[in-house]
């Protein structure tokens, strides 16, 4: 499902797919995407990718929980979004493994394209601030999850000496020869990997929060740039942070939802790997609905 893409790293490939079942009578799942890769959120958008219709547009950005990895496209909560509000055009780019610094990005290139943006929904999880700056671990996870011919090029940033958010080109997990057959390699390219993050200071205390800080800064000023009003939904999140997360929004008058769900076993996709299933979705939908309807009027 995914095309590799020199700014982003990756993003999803246009089309219809589907992924057999995760548990023995279960039913496929139908993951569909327009020509830019941005998955469909109503019936008519399997072929419809313009803006033709006229209605204010609401825009979300994520990574895969946003995105509805593990369920079938009328089970996403971009859906039931859209479905329970007709007078919006609900497009959803989130994409699978995107943290804050990768939807900021997309947010950046897509956000100019369109005609009628209104609101910003970025779809946060606490693991967003670790894949922002991109430490040696998740780039090899992300690495070792491919195939050995596919390269995998992560975007991220890191805070500056005046705490400026630095922006930092794709970079690559190493791959030497011989590294299914020796287990000595895979400890060399680690090696070599963390000599090279050394100089990034991705490590030090505080350090994700604050590149996180300031990427909902940029955030919020793209989408003001374009007429956008932009919103943070806060999907999981760590009790003990949720505090910090509502002072950051606080400081910076950025518009909260707070929706966030503790993922057990009824709420996750069975067979699955922990992501939400349809009905945590439709929980997260309702929540977000209630908190636009007391912020904005729908079509207005």
């Amino acid at each position: 499902m995914f095309r590799p893409d020199p700014v982003l790293g990756w993003s999803m490939r246009p089309g219809s797919h589907v992924i057999p079942p995760y548990l023995p009578g279960g039913k496929p799942i139908r993951m569909t995407y327009h020509s830019n890769g941005d998955r469909i959120t109503a019936p008519e958008k399997a072929l419809l990718n313009g803006n033709a219709e006229g209605r204010p547009q609401l825009l979300l950005i994520g990574g895969s929980f946003t995105q509805g990895l593990g369920i079938s496209d009328d089970e996403t909560f971009a859906w039931l979004l859209q479905q329970t509000n007709p007078a919006w055009e609900v497009k959803n780019f989130a994409a699978t493994g995107y943290g804050g610094y990768q939807s900021l990005l997309i947010l950046e290139r897509e956000l100019p394209l369109l005609q009628r943006p209104k609101i910003v929904l970025y779809g946060f999880i606490q693991h967003h601030e670790v894949r922002n700056i991109n430490p040696v671990e998740w780039l090899r996870d992300l690495t070792y999850a491919t195939s050995a011919d596919t390269v995998v090029k992560l975007p991220f940033a890191s805070a500056g000496a005046n705490g400026q958010l630095v922006r930092h080109e794709p970079e690559q997990y190493v791959r030497l020869p011989f590294r299914d057959s020796s287990s000595l390699v895979p400890l060399i390219e680690y090696a070599i990997m963390r000599s090279r993050n050394f100089w990034v200071r991705r490590d030090q205390p505080g350090h994700k929060e604050l590149v996180m800080e300031k990427i909902l800064l940029e955030m919020k000023k793209v989408s003001n740039t374009y007429g956008a009003k932009m919103a943070v939904v806060t999907l999981w999140v760590n009790r003990r942070e949720t505090g910090r997360l509502v002072t950051v929004l606080s400081k910076h008058d950025i518009m909260g939802i707070h929706c966030a769900l503790y993922l057990n076993e009824n709420l996750q996709v069975p067979g699955g790997d922990g992501h939400p299933n349809h009905l945590a979705h439709s929980i997260w939908s309702k929540c977000i609905n209630r908190a636009l309807s007391q912020a904005f009027r729908a079509g207005s």
